[in-house]
């Protein structure tokens, strides 16, 4: 299991506080790289999210359009079999 960020700075603080200030350079200087590692996930992961939602927006566009094409498909699908219906009844009525 890996340690979280508050136990690294933790180890940090009581690594600086037994060691003394020569050490404490190095330790901060460990610290402030950690913390520049956290800020670059944390900004990835942030553009990330505004991609996925960006295209989950995208994909619900396409859905609602495609949905909607769907739908005049199968109105017009109805009336064309209507009109075809009509004009067989037609046909049948000067026949007879």
């Amino acid at each position: 299991m890996q340690p979280s960020v508050a136990e690294c700075r933790q180890t940090a603080e009581q690594l600086s506080t037994l060691c003394g200030s020569p050490s404490d350079i190095s330790v901060q200087k460990y610290m402030t790289d950690l913390d520049g590692a956290l800020n670059d996930i944390e900004e990835g992961l942030d553009e990330r999210e505004l991609e996925l939602n960006r295209m989950l927006n995208k994909a619900q566009q396409c859905t609602t359009c495609l949905d909607v094409r769907c739908f005049l498909l199968l109105c017009l699908g109805i009336v064309n079999i209507k009109v075809t219906f009509c004009c067989y009844l037609l046909i049948y009525i000067t026949i007879k």
